[in-house]
């Protein structure tokens, strides 16, 4: 799963959507997509539909 995010960062963007990480992860269930998201400790922003995450913290040194 973390190759998948890594590929997506490098070839997309820093900020990913639940959508498109139930696409890409297979992932059918949105609270299980935003589970698996947050256990990854990855900044987010916003609420409900309006919320994206920021799979660059996983990939950026600080």
């Amino acid at each position: 799963m973390i190759a998948a995010l890594e590929d997506y960062y490098l070839l997309v963007g820093s900020w990913m959507t639940n959508a498109v990480f139930r696409k890409d992860a297979g992932v059918q269930s949105t609270d299980s997509a935003k589970w698996l998201l947050l256990s990854l400790n990855v900044t987010y922003e916003g609420e409900k539909k309006g919320r994206r995450y920021r799979i660059a913290d996983l990939f950026e040194k600080q």
